[in-house]
């Protein structure tokens, strides 16, 4: 099918090429002889179809390789979408996978009641611009017209997905916008906290470490060498005045960054954390998604349907998979809390014939809790 495809471009190209002579041979036509022998017999079959046929054979060949298809919400919401694997993209793919499990922010910019940073980069407000067509189609919905309060190009960026035989999505133009906002170069590996936490922080607040609508806490972000409950507890120290509120956050979205170090509690089990103010009660939050770095070499991300309550989890392992429901009782979900609270294993590697013994980490690196009561 490729050679005939290239075959057929060939002699394509060669007819366009033909056409375009003709055209140039008849531009250096005396104009009164253009004009007397323009309906001609000689004229039209020397002249005339030659470049009808060269437009035409332009055409068909935008249309057979180049032909753009229009924006199309995905139908089936029963579980995380499937995202189309084309590059060295897990990285990247893991980030959209934590945000879809967070819907309000998408609720939140098409509501203007979360903005985008007014001192934010070109390369940062393209990444958001980028980024929502993605959303829009996670949620089977038709792009939006608003996003910030401001009206959104929803016709410029109706052709930014592409879409496989199955329909799972993808979009070069955010992918390329994602490597230039966290300076990765077009196909190598990235890292999906990095990208994802530039995507969270080009959202406006006051605060560093909270995204917020309306003063109402939506995302509390803490960092930390290890995860533990003091970590969830410490997320809310320090919170400014004006987002001071008798509710805890929406989220909490937490990265790990020491991987040598193990879990110290269990992430799955649900966590009540005291009142970050006076008056305000004890909240229970649950884990959502996590992603997780597979041996530093991939990227893949654990997460529950947003839509559904009591959601099963989900293995979204990329490279045009589909997401695969993990059974409580199945093997997969045992390796799926190994790498929750962290999995070192030694190796050893031959480097220019000399052995290395290296560690290779099969962990969690982002949590995202959602409250629950």
């Amino acid at each position: 099918m490729k050679n005939l495809k290239s075959s057929f471009l060939l002699a394509l190209l060669l007819l366009s090429s033909l056409s375009s002579l003709q055209t140039h041979a008849m531009a250096q036509l005396p104009a009164r002889a253009l004009l007397s022998n323009f309906f001609s017999p000689q004229f039209i079959r020397k002249y005339t179809l030659p470049t009808v046929a060269g437009i035409c054979a332009l055409g068909a060949v935008y249309a057979l390789f180049f032909e753009r298809t229009p924006f199309t919400p995905r139908t089936d919401t029963t579980q995380p979408p499937c995202l189309w694997w084309k590059r060295n993209d897990c990285w990247v793919e893991t980030a959209l996978h934590m945000l879809f499990a967070m819907p309000e922010v998408y609720d939140g910019l098409k509501a203007g009641t979360i903005t985008i940073n007014p001192d934010a980069s070109v390369q940062k407000r393209k990444l958001i611009e980028t980024l929502i067509p993605l959303l829009a189609w996670e949620r089977g919905e038709q792009i939006p017209t608003q996003i910030d309060g401001q009206p959104y190009a929803a016709d410029k960026h109706r052709y930014d997905l592409t879409y496989d035989s199955n329909g799972a999505a993808y979009s070069d133009k955010f992918y390329r916008a994602a490597c230039a906002a966290t300076e990765v170069e077009r196909g190598d590996f990235g890292t999906a906290d990095e990208l994802l936490e530039t995507i969270l922080y080009t959202l406006y607040e006051p605060h560093s470490h909270i995204i917020s609508t309306r003063h109402s806490i939506l995302i509390a972000i803490a960092l930390g060498r290890n995860i533990h409950k003091s970590v969830l507890q410490n997320s809310f120290v320090g919170m400014p005045n004006d987002l001071t509120t008798e509710e805890h956050p929406q989220y909490i979205f937490l990265r790990k960054s020491d991987f040598s170090r193990t879990m110290l509690f269990n992430p799955l089990q649900e966590i009540s954390i005291e009142k970050p103010h006076p008056g305000a009660p004890r909240t229970t939050y649950r884990l959502v998604a996590s992603a997780h770095n597979l041996h530093n070499s991939h990227w893949i991300a654990y997460t529950q349907n947003h839509r559904e309550e009591g959601s099963p989890w989900y293995r979204c392992y990329g490279m045009n998979s589909q997401p695969n429901k993990i059974d409580t009782a199945d093997k997969t979900f045992k390796n799926f809390t190994k790498q929750l609270k962290g999995v070192t294993k030694k190796v050893t590697v031959k480097i220019e014939n000399k052995e290395k013994i290296t560690e290779q980490h099969d962990q969690a690196v982002l949590f995202v809790y959602k409250k629950i009561t």
